[in-house]
C-alpha cells in the first residue's frame, strides 16, 4: 500500500489528552462538504496548532478506510510528531479549524515520511524526485541535539530597532532554508524541537531590518529555489549573507 495521496487535518484541544479517536469517525462539516472529500485511501492527522510557537502538535495519525456520507473508517495510530507552520497563510489554516493539506506543504512537511513510518506494511508514495524529499520537517520533543540549537556563525550586532532580527542559513540534506528570526535563542530552540536531526544552522547575519534582508536574498536566490524557502546554494552564495551583502 502507498501512502496516502492525500492528508487532511481535523482539530484538537491544545492543552487537552486527546483520547483515541472512534474507528467509526464523523468528519467535519466543513470537510465533508469539499468538492473532493476526505474518501478511502486518504491519510488524517488529529492535531492541535499552539498559536505562540506556530507549531502543529499531531496527537494521531489515521489512514481511512471506507465509510460514507459523514463517517469514516479509520485505523489510528498515536504521535507526538510536531510540524512547525512557517508561512502565515499556513498559520491561517491552522487556526480556522480542518483542512487538507496543499500538495507543496505535503512534501515540505515530510507526511509521507511520517506516514511510512507510523503504518506498517506502507511504500512511500514517489511525490517528488529523491534529492529533493525532504529528510522531515517534523519531530518529536525527545530528541534534541546541540547542533539543532546553537549556530556556528553569527555576524553582526543585535540591534534594537523594530525590525531588526537575523537572517539565518538552516543547512539539511534537503537544501538551505533562508528565513529571517527576531530572537535567535527561542526560534532555534523551536528548530530543535521541531526539524529532524540531520540539519545544522551555519549561519546567522543580524541586520537592522532583517525583512527587507530577507526578501533581497529570496530575491536574489530566485533562480535556485527548491520550494517555499528552501534554495540550492554554494559557499559563495552563503558568503554574500556573511557578508551582507547581495
Amino acid at each position: 500500500m502507498l501512502t496516502p495521496s492525500k492528508y487532511w487535518r481535523v482539530p484538537c484541544e491544545l492543552d487537552a489528552t486527546e483520547p483515541e479517536p472512534a474507528k467509526e469517525f464523523i468528519l467535519p462539516q466543513s470537510l465533508v462538504q469539499q468538492a473532493s472529500p476526505p474518501t478511502k485511501g486518504h491519510g488524517v492527522a488529529v492535531a492541535a496548532y499552539d498559536d505562540a510557537e506556530k507549531t502543529g502538535m499531531l496527537r494521531w495519525l489515521g489512514i481511512i478506510t471506507g465509510g460514507t456520507g459523514a463517517t469514516r473508517i479509520i485505523e489510528w495510530k498515536p504521535t507526538t510528531a510536531q510540524i512547525w507552520v512557517d508561512t502565515p497563510s499556513g498559520r491561517g489554516f491552522w487556526k480556522a479549524g480542518a483542512f487538507g493539506f496543499a500538495k507543496a506543504k505535503i512534501a515540505d512537511y515530510g507526511l509521507h515520511e511520517l506516514w511510512q513510518e507510523q503504518f506498517d506494511g506502507m511504500e512511500l508514495r514517489d511525490h517528488v524526485p529523491a534529492e529533493r524529499r525532504p529528510t522531515r520537517l517534523w519531530s518529536t520533543r525527545s530528541r534534541i541535539a546541540p547542533e539543532r540549537l546553537n549556530p556556528i556563525e553569527v555576524v553582526g550586532e543585535p540591534t534594537k530597532g523594530p525590525r531588526a532580527g537575523v537572517v539565518y542559513i538552516l543547512k539539511s540534506a534537503y537544501g538551505y532554508k533562508v528565513g529571517r528570526i527576531r530572537n535567535v535563542p527561542a526560534r532555534m530552540r523551536a528548530f530543535g524541537v521541531q526539524l529532524p536531526i540531520i540539519y545544522s544552522i551555519p549561519l546567522c547575519a543580524w541586520f537592522d531590518d532583517c525583512h527587507q534582508a530577507e526578501r533581497r536574498y529570496h530575491h536574489l536566490f530566485a533562480n535556485k529555489r527548491i520550494n517555499g524557502e528552501w534554495f540550492d546554494l554554494n559557499e559563495a552564495d552563503i558568503q554574500q549573507i556573511r557578508l551582507r551583502a547581495c
